[in-house]
């Protein structure tokens, strides 16, 4: 007899919920779109990623980035593709990380990049670098 309860996921996510991802300095959010216990996945709708300035470099492509002040910037990735990822590679958002994020969002906002192609470039390379580090977890 199997032990089902461990090829199940450590924590199910709910369709709407906010999830990160973590990498060494940067975070994914995203909103749970579906999740698919059987195999042990979710499709993801990209909210924003947060990148620590200095190891992105983002500041130089930001309009208005005079303010170098700020550590941490805000890539819009609302116009972005959903994603099918491993449900144990997220954590479930805290509100008092989503609420500042979520106002930096606003179009408007200056120290929020959301050039659609430049945040493309910025979610591919997070892309990358998360499969690179976990990749067991992508097999089929």
């Amino acid at each position: 007899m199997s032990n089902s309860a461990s090829s199940q996921p450590q924590q199910l996510f709910c369709s709407g919920q906010i999830v990160a991802l973590d990498n060494t300095n940067s975070v994914f959010y995203g909103e749970i779109i579906q999740t698919i216990p059987q195999r042990q996945m979710c499709w993801v709708r990209a909210i924003a990623l947060s990148l620590k300035a200095r190891d992105w470099d983002v500041t130089a492509k930001l309009p208005g980035s005079e303010n170098k002040d700020s550590e941490t910037q805000i890539i819009d990735l609302h116009r972005n593709v959903d994603l099918l990822f491993p449900l144990d590679l997220f954590r479930v958002a805290f509100d008092t990380e989503l609420i500042p994020l979520l106002s930096k969002i606003d179009l408007s906002h200056h120290s929020c990049l959301n050039d659609t192609q430049t945040s493309r470039q910025y979610l591919n390379q997070f892309l990358k670098e998360i499969w690179q580090i976990n990749q067991s977890k992508f097999q089929v």
